[in-house]
């Protein structure tokens, strides 16, 4: 699967999934989010005629569609762009940990880490290593708990209307099985918890508040293996 769509076929989705690109050309509108940061600089390349055109990553169509509800929800262009490098920031989270992408190398990087773990232990115990009783049993406690990270697969930021309580997120790679993590940028009062109510195979999931929000309130989520 390509990595990058091209300029014209981002134009094409976006129009199709309702995105406003302004009365005039909609390759201005692109060019002004590159400008502003809010999309990223076009890479030049052959499309699928041999055809050398811009191109852009394609989470760019995930982008539109984010930047499009944030205006919808009246959000400013400060507040939007705190928004987009919230979600740039999950995304280099992700890049970190995407050497872990099988499950040769996950299970290879928990032996090496055992080992060290276990080494560190012993030369603890022969008395090599000086740090005392909470020292070792620092160490002990690691190799106890030693556990992989969690491989990201999807992250967004979207928010949850004034006066609602549950709010569907659509995403196509969630199952039973699927770790998710919400977290709210801003205040969600008068409520107090939420939670991942519902898992839907292949469409998404439900947060859940246990009182209606006041106010529109913006959360990060992320989807893990």
């Amino acid at each position: 699967m390509s990595l990058y769509i091209s300029a014209e076929k981002l134009i094409e989705t976006a129009k199709s999934n309702g995105i406003n690109l302004g009365k005039g050309n909609p390759y201005n509108r692109l060019r002004y989010y590159t400008k502003i940061g809010w999309l990223p600089h076009m890479e030049r390349m052959k499309n699928e005629n041999s055809e050398v055109v811009g191109h852009y990553p394609n989470w760019s169509i995930n982008r539109l569609e984010l930047i499009e509800s944030l205006k919808a929800s009246g959000k400013t262009n400060e507040q939007i762009e705190k928004a987009l490098k919230s979600v740039e920031a999950k995304q280099n989270i992700r890049k970190i940990f995407s050497f872990l992408d099988t499950p040769e190398k996950r299970t290879s990087t928990v032996v090496y880490l055992t080992f060290f773990l276990i080494l560190g232990t012993i030369l603890l115990e022969l008395g090599i290593f000086s740090g005392g009783l909470n020292a070792k049993q620092n160490l002990l406690n690691q190799i106890r708990s030693q556990s992989l990270p969690a491989r990201i697969l999807e992250t967004g930021t979207s928010f949850i209307p004034a006066r609602q309580k549950t709010f569907f997120i659509p995403s196509s790679i969630v199952t039973q099985e699927s770790r998710i993590s919400v977290t709210f940028e801003s205040s969600f009062t008068p409520a107090s918890k939420y939670w991942v109510s519902k898992k839907i195979d292949n469409q998404g999931f439900y947060l859940e508040l246990d009182a209606a929000t006041s106010q529109d309130a913006t959360f990060n989520w992320f989807i893990a293996q």
